[in-house]
This record gives structure tokens, C-alpha cells and sequence, in this order.
């Protein structure tokens, strides 16, 4: 501290002091637009090429255009809330399908989550004070997306139309695994061993609208026993790509080397919105409701709950991180699986009548 006098610089300190134990203290001049781009560099070694494109898209976009120029220190909870307005906004703007869903609500959340993270580290840093604005703040509720289950009967129907179709092996292999879509379009037959798949890689589509390779969702390398019915199924696509493979030698396209158990009829990897569009056109063919391929993951999770599989082993199974998540996913699933689980003595028993209190 500087002063003129004594006096002066002890004020100064005691002030300090104050804004310590308030939460309200802060030494730094840099702006929040800056301070993003530290933090994000300081993450970028340890996120996925899609968790940096995500957020660079949300800093650019949605952050540095409301906050950009403020002092980091100067961040306050009316900015965040402002923020997460103006984000809706502008997601919203130029929309001219209407939809139930709100616009923007996802997004408006993912600020919140950056600048939560940002100013967090901001804090252990010691350049603003130690309260964090963001906190003030509370996420704004966003409605989960329908869970559409298919009947037995549906997943007959579908099955039946399907199974001529070139990726029938595909959803077969979602319905019976629960794997994600860039996990099935990035298999390859040398992750199958026997009657075990391991998922170790994941096909994704890049903000430019390529395709690439990369770990599983939360980094985790999984293995999933097949039924014989799987490989069976498995073994009939392999003679299929076998098929395909001769015809592209025939007309002198050499087969490339990425050994995906799904790819387009030349061996090259699918481009991830294809087998939507083809899951599309099956189920209109099969006179069943419209679904998302990850909907076929969550009818692999009801089947494994309606067979008793307990939220850790079905967690495993997923890739989740956690088996609290598989639980509130499927909240409603696993309470039905407890009420058709009731026990009652009177099946264990013999001869018990059953006994109502005076």
C-alpha cells in the first residue's frame, strides 16, 4: 500500500482487510474477455476437441459480446443474468420453426457453467474477489427431451422392416448394447473378441462438419458381453462388407484400413447423420413412432431393468460416470422395477393367513 502518510496507507490496509473478510476483495485490472481466453488455454490440455470447440463457440459467441470488455473484477450477478438473457435472444432470433421447446435454454446454461468455471478459477488464482458473482445465479430449468420406448412389438415391426437394409446390424447392435452413436460408428472388428465388444473409440462429427476419432464420452473404455443372437447378427454383416469389399476391388477402389464394422459400401467411415436419416425412413416403413438413435439406447436400458439389472452394472454398461446419474435418467424404470419386485411373507410362509392389527 502507498499513501501520502501513515495514516493514509493504514486506511487503505484496513479497507483491505475488510474486503478479505467480505469476499469483496480484488487485485487484478484484467478484463473478462482476457481472462477467458487464459482460462480456456490453461483447460484446452485436457478437454476433447469437441468440449474446446463447444466452448470457444459459447466465449465468442454469447460472452465476450455482453462481458467481454468488463473488468474481471467487476463481474457482478446483474451480468450474468444479462448474459444468459441476451444468449436466449439470440438464439431465438431468426428461428422460424416454431417448436415446444424453448430456444436456448441449453445454451444459456452452458454460459452460466463457463463463466461459473472461469471466475472459480479466477478466485484460486487470486485475481477477484473471493466470492464468485456466478453463484447468485441459479441454472434455468430445462425440460428433458421425451424418452420415446418402443413396445416389443414396435421393436418387431422395426426389426422386420429393417433387417434387408445394410445397417440392420447397426441397430440391432444399439438395441441389444445401449452403445452411443459415435461409439457404433466407431467399432472396428478388432475391438470384438469372442463374445466380447469393447468400446474403445468414438466417431464424431467436428464443428466443420468432418468426422473424427476420439476416446469415449468421460474417457472410459468399456467391455459388453454380446448374445449369441448379436453375433450372429455380427457374423452375417461381416460376409455383407465381405461382399461390398469385392465389389469396390472390381471397380478399382482399394478398401481403406480402418477396419470399422460399420462404414459406407466403399470402407469409409459414416458420416454420423446417415444412420438417422435411415432410422427415419425404416421406422415410417414400419408404421412405428419416430426415434432418435439414442432412444434405442434407452430401450436397451429399460429392457436391462425390466431384467433386474442393478444401477452400477447398468451404469457400466452405458459408460456413465457415475451410477447416480443412471439412476435419475431412468428414475421412473427402476421404480416400477421395486413395485413389481414386492415381497410378500405370505408367499414364504406356508399356511399364513394374513394378520390385520386390532
Amino acid at each position: 500500500m502507498y499513501g501520502k502518510t501513515q495514516a493514509e496507507v493504514l486506511e487503505k490496509l484496513e479497507q483491505i482487510k475488510q474486503e478479505l473478510a467480505t469476499g469483496t476483495y480484488s487485485g487484478t485490472k484484467k478484463t473478462l474477455g482476457i481472462w477467458l481466453d487464459q482460462w480456456l488455454a490453461q483447460k484446452r490440455p485436457r478437454l476433447k476437441q469437441g468440449s474446446i470447440e463447444q466452448y470457444e463457440y459459447v466465449i465468442e459467441k454469447h460472452i465476450k459480446p455482453d462481458l467481454g470488455t468488463l473488468r474481471l473484477d467487476k463481474v457482478t450477478p446483474a451480468h450474468i443474468e444479462m448474459a444468459i438473457t441476451n444468449t436466449i435472444k439470440r438464439c431465438s432470433a431468426g428461428r422460424k420453426k416454431q417448436t415446444k421447446r424453448p430456444r436456448g435454454l441449453a445454451t444459456a446454461n452452458k454460459v452460466r457453467t463457463v463463466l461459473h468455471a472461469a471466475m472459480k478459477h479466477a478466485i484460486r488464482q487470486h485475481h477477484v474477489r473471493t466470492m464468485n458473482p456466478v453463484d447468485a445465479v441459479d441454472p434455468l430449468p430445462t425440460p428433458k427431451r421425451e424418452m420415446i420406448l418402443w413396445t416389443p412389438h414396435q421393436a418387431a415391426a422395426f426389426l422386420d422392416v429393417a433387417l434387408p437394409h445394410r445397417l440392420y446390424a447397426l441397430f440391432y447392435l444399439a438395441m441389444s448394447t445401449g452403445m452411443r452413436r459415435g461409439e457404433l460408428l466407431g467399432l472396428r472388428w478388432r475391438d470384438i473378441k469372442g463374445g466380447t465388444l469393447t468400446v474403445r473409440q468414438a466417431l464424431v462429427k467436428t464443428k466443420g462438419g468432418d468426422v473424427r476419432v476420439e476416446t469415449p464420452k468421460n474417457n472410459k473404455t468399456r467391455s459388453l458381453g454380446l448374445a449369441p443372437d448379436v453375433l450372429e447378427v455380427l457374423a452375417r454383416h461381416k460376409q455383407q462388407q465381405e461382399i461390398e469389399r469385392e465389389r469396390a476391388a472390381d471397380v478399382g477402389a482399394p478398401w481403406p484400413a480402418y477396419d470399422l464394422v460399420f462404414s459406407s459400401e466403399v470402407g469409409t467411415p459414416l458420416y454420423p447423420d446417415n444412420p438417422k436419416r435411415t432410422l427415419n425412413k425404416l421406422c415410417l416403413a414400419a408404421g412405428v413412432p419416430l426415434v432418435r438413435l439414442h432412444d434405442l439406447r434407452h430401450l436397451h436400458s429399460s429392457v436391462c431393468i425390466a431384467q433386474g439389472v442393478d444401477p452400477k452394472m447398468l451404469a457400466d454398461r452405458l459408460g456413465h460416470a457415475r451410477a447416480s446419474f443412471t439412476l435419475d435418467r431412468y428414475t421412473h424404470l427402476f421404480e416400477e422395477q421395486r413395485q413389481r419386485n414386492a415381497v410378500s411373507l405370505l408367499d414364504f410362509i406356508p399356511n399364513r393367513s394374513q394378520q390385520r392389527p386390532n
